[in-house]
């Protein structure tokens, strides 16, 4: 018999004769197998910012799913499945492709390799149609989203959860199992979908009669049941306390005026960036000066103070000066905060240590605090750096990756700057406004949120700096995130942009965001205070961590292995000459 005659002997309800049953062949021409492979990166695409049209997740991966379970040429469906994963990441990330096309190539080449390695783990452990199929694929994804998501630095975007942030009762889940566990659960609707096209296909009407698609349908129903029940009942019963008074100041400064520095001289750049620190000064003024208290904390986005702030690594605990002629600037700033603004104030920007030691500079992206008598109240230095946007590997070793980085992309300076070691938390005033400051892409990853959450933080400000991506569904695709962190933890976040998407983040993921005269919400330059809602408690998540994720990466890795190595065993068993 044809494997797909054997397939099919297996599919064969219990109590049916096969000849009871017609079977309908699956589609075999090229062209019929590539439009299904096509056809979900344009729903995916869909489900995604710009369109954001959440519902279609829940169908969109059945196409794909469909073919998987029908492919029979290994081969073929790892290319196709690469394919597939090309067409839909292309498009995705091109907002990369304003800093470097060649990159935004690479990392949509990247990330589709993740694709093939769900397909193939997807037939090596799930070889025939049934409750495996139904609730195995699922695990299989989240797998590899989890893999996707800490492998050569991780790259976090686009997990089949974050289709769903609009869904307000559905998002409440998260904080038990993150945002995995509604991609888990999405996941497990697309494998419903593709068992009852299958069914449908090889049976006719008597698919619709399957048992086994019918039980999977109720717990698939079940869980959904209970996840919209939970959600009700956590959005009803959550009262957070109300936290500082928070000013958000969104300067809009093109990062072109950045990039002007290899074009011109070093006083012009100075000088032209020094207008631009006036006109964020004279913004921060207008929203103050109609209010008769100050607000909480005046907070600038990240790097938005121009020039790093130079110290003696291991002397300072905080760098005293800016740029040898700046210092004029940044007096101006200590003596503003202190005479006008009369509260404390965060702002983003480079620090740079002198090491004695290695006879060297080191740099680091940071938050700074100030106090509202113009002094240092603390300093964090990003963790989590970002691969050729902020860090080069064996930058030091290899000094030509230098010219090559610059030739590929619109980078002025490769940046070589160093992590940081520790999770500062702020504190504010009282004892219970304590804060973190995830900058830019460490929002992301929800282990750089835990990790200010368990350490005291009340809330949360994320800095960002995303001029880099104009006006592109970048910015809503972060602020999508954002909601999620938010209700992982059951923490308020406060996002300030330089560009926009900036806003306030409850507990519950619910975002209200800075909005313009016309209604814009990017590029555009503009203030927001609002009260910052406080952490709502402790969390499943906040306090395990990822447990679906590792599970499911450690179960379908380790099957996936005992199964090769069964494979082996028995193919050298065959090959073992007999005795005698």
């Amino acid at each position: 018999a044809s494997s797909r005659e054997a397939r099919w002997a297996r599919s064969v309800p219990e109590g049916h004769k096969e000849e009871e049953l017609t079977e309908k062949p699956h589609p075999t021409t090229f062209w019929t197998r590539l439009a299904l492979c096509a056809a979900t990166p344009f729903l995916l695409w869909l489900s995604f910012p710009p369109a954001d049209l959440g519902l279609v997740a829940w169908v969109a991966l059945v196409p794909f799913y469909y073919y998987v379970a029908i492919e029979e040429r290994r081969g073929r469906l790892v290319w196709m499945s690469l394919l597939s994963g090309f067409l839909y990441y292309l498009p995705s990330v091109q907002w990369i492709r304003y800093v470097s096309i060649p990159a935004w190539i690479g990392l949509a080449f990247y990330v589709a390799l993740y694709v093939p390695l769900f397909s193939l783990l997807a037939r090596l452990l799930i070889p025939r149609m049934g409750l495996r199929f139904y609730l195995g694929v699922p695990f299989v994804l989240v797998a590899c989203e989890r893999m996707k998501e800490w492998v050569i630095t991780g790259f976090p975007w686009f997990e089949l959860g974050h289709t769903q942030h609009a869904r307000l009762w559905l998002l409440q889940s998260v904080d038990l199992t993150g945002a995995l566990g509604l991609s888990w659960l999405v996941a497990f609707s697309n494998a419903l979908g593709a068992g009852l096209v299958v069914l449908v296909v090889e049976k006719g009407k008597a698919g619709l009669a399957d048992k086994k698609w019918w039980g999977a349908f109720a717990v698939f129903a079940a869980l959904v049941i209970a996840a919209m029940v939970y959600g009700h009942w956590r959005v009803s019963t959550s009262e957070p306390p109300e936290g500082p008074e928070i000013a958000l100041v969104q300067g809009n400064l093109p990062q072109e005026v950045k990039e002007l520095e290899s074009d011109i001289s070093r006083e012009e750049w100075d000088r032209r960036m020094a207008a631009w620190f006036h006109r964020q000064h004279k913004m921060t003024d207008r929203m103050l000066a109609n209010r008769e208290q100050p607000p909480d904390l005046v907070v600038w986005a990240e790097t938005m103070f121009p020039w790093p702030f130079y110290g003696v690594r291991g002397r300072d605990k905080y760098p005293p000066a800016t740029l040898k002629g700046n210092r004029r600037l940044d007096r101006q700033l200590f003596r503003r905060v202190r005479e006008e603004w009369r509260t404390r104030f965060l702002t983003g920007a480079q620090t740079s240590e002198f090491d004695f030691e290695k006879d060297r500079y080191w740099d680091y992206n940071s938050s700074y605090l100030l106090s509202s008598q113009g002094g240092w109240e603390g300093r964090y230095d990003k963790i989590r750096l970002v691969v050729l946007g902020e860090y080069v590997p064996m930058q030091d070793e290899w000094p030509w990756v230098d010219d090559l980085v610059k030739r590929a992309s619109k980078l002025v300076a490769v940046p070589n700057l160093k992590r940081g070691t520790e999770m500062t938390v702020f504190r504010l005033g009282r004892d219970e406004w304590k804060f973190g400051t995830p900058i830019c892409f460490e929002i992301m990853f929800a282990d750089a949120c835990r990790g200010f959450a368990n350490r005291g933080a009340t809330f949360l400000v994320t800095l960002s700096n995303d001029g880099w991506f104009k006006d592109s569904e970048e910015l809503e695709q972060i602020l999508i995130v954002t909601k999620f962190r938010a209700v992982e933890c059951r923490i308020g976040i406060v996002r300030a942009t330089n560009t926009g998407v900036s806003a306030f983040v409850t507990p519950c993921g619910e975002a209200e965001t800075l909005v313009g005269r016309d209604g814009e919400t990017k590029e555009f330059a503009g203030t927001m205070v609002r009260r910052v809602l406080l952490k709502d408690g402790e969390t499943f998540y906040a306090k395990h961590g990822d447990l679906l994720g590792w599970g499911s990466q450690t179960l379908v890795l380790g099957l996936a292995g005992a199964v090769l190595a069964l494979r082996l065993g028995r193919r050298l068993i065959r090959r073992r000459p007999a005795v005698g």
